[in-house]
């Protein structure tokens, strides 16, 4: 199928024909559930999920299912090229949380509570910042976008002020051995 821009488009649907190139094998989909495609990177890699079910990552044909542990629903939304996937998945409680999801691990994105119960990543560059919104209280009513960047962890710091102060030592060490 195609548009009058010359796009090509798959259908995503077990019900529907395939036509042109496909993001995942009709066997591969639930039968009679809707998917989403969310995003694309530079690589053709694909996310999306599966409505009231799982999210997904499709790369190279192979379709990974994204299921944050313990969650109802796990919707995958963005990801850049370095493979990182974020999104949002509902836990036990109703409640929504932000993920970002790299090399097979989850990790947890909420805003601090008061400031908003719910949060959604639903995007992220390849220097790792990720943008998406949170539910603000007290009204609940009004969404309020974010961006986050990452910060190093403490430890890393640390290791990276012993390196650069072990880096110094050695230059000055060798500069007094060349002018003996």
């Amino acid at each position: 199928m195609a548009d009058a821009r010359r796009f090509r488009y798959s259908v995503c649907f077990q019900s529907f024909p395939t036509t042109g190139r496909s993001i995942f094998a009709d066997s591969q989909s639930p039968p009679g559930v809707s998917a989403q495609a969310t995003d694309i990177n530079n690589k053709q890699e694909l996310t999306g999920f599966f409505v009231g079910g799982n999210g997904f990552l499709s790369s190279a044909g192979k379709l990974t299912m994204l299921s944050f542990p313990g969650a109802t629903e796990t919707m995958a939304l963005g990801l850049n090229d370095l493979d990182q996937v974020v999104g949002a998945y509902t836990d036990a409680m109703g409640h929504v949380h932000g993920f970002i999801y790299t090399n097979g691990v989850f990790t947890t994105v909420n805003v601090p509570f008061p400031l908003g119960p719910d949060t959604i990543v639903n995007g992220i560059n390849n220097f790792g910042d990720i943008v998406g919104f949170f539910q603000e209280v007290p009204n609940g009513n009004t969404a309020v976008g974010f961006v986050g960047t990452p910060v190093p962890e403490p430890s890393s710091l640390s290791l990276l002020a012993l390196g650069s102060t072990s880096l110094i030592g050695v230059c000055i060490l060798r500069r007094r051995r060349s002018f003996r």
